[in-house]
């Protein structure tokens, strides 16, 4: 097996969860978006951006389940 165990960073998070791999150029963009109008930005402190298939077992790329996970920050004052 190829598998590679990682750590995840503890740390906020902001999550989504969308089905179809034919969606998720456009859910990373509405995601980035979204976060950003509401105070948060990006956490430069945790690296790691995450996507997790969360029905590895299904065959179809249009029915496979995703959910994204973005390390976050109260976005700084100006």
């Amino acid at each position: 097996s190829d598998l590679v165990r990682k750590e995840i960073p503890a740390g906020r998070y902001v999550a989504t969860r969308f089905v179809g791999l034919q969606h998720i150029t456009d859910t990373w963009r509405a995601f980035l978006g979204w976060f950003n109008d509401r105070g948060f930005e990006r956490d430069p402190a945790g690296d790691m951006c995450l996507e997790e298939l969360r029905n590895p077992g299904e065959t179809s790329p249009d029915l496979w389940e995703f959910d994204l996970y973005l390390p976050i920050r109260p976005a700084a004052s100006i």
